[in-house]
């Protein structure tokens, strides 16, 4: 068990900061709440210095209503 199954959306909450699509995490929750690319490219060194895969997820269509609002 050495694979994390990251699911970067929740609900209809987009919470990564995107540098190539800068307008979705402004449908995260709050501000505060959502990772930037530091944040994962930190947890992902981490993982890999341990032996674990990142497969990180990002639900469409399902989670997509909150894209609209940017």
């Amino acid at each position: 068990m050495n694979v994390f199954h990251w699911h970067l959306t929740d609900a209809e909450s987009f919470p990564f900061q995107s540098r190539s699509r800068a307008k979705l995490n402004t449908a995260s929750y709050v501000p505060q709440a959502s990772y930037s690319a530091m944040d994962v490219t930190s947890l992902v060194t981490y993982a890999r210095n341990r032996g674990i895969i990142v497969v990180p997820e990002t639900d469409t269509p399902g989670h997509t209503a909150s894209w609209g609002l940017t």
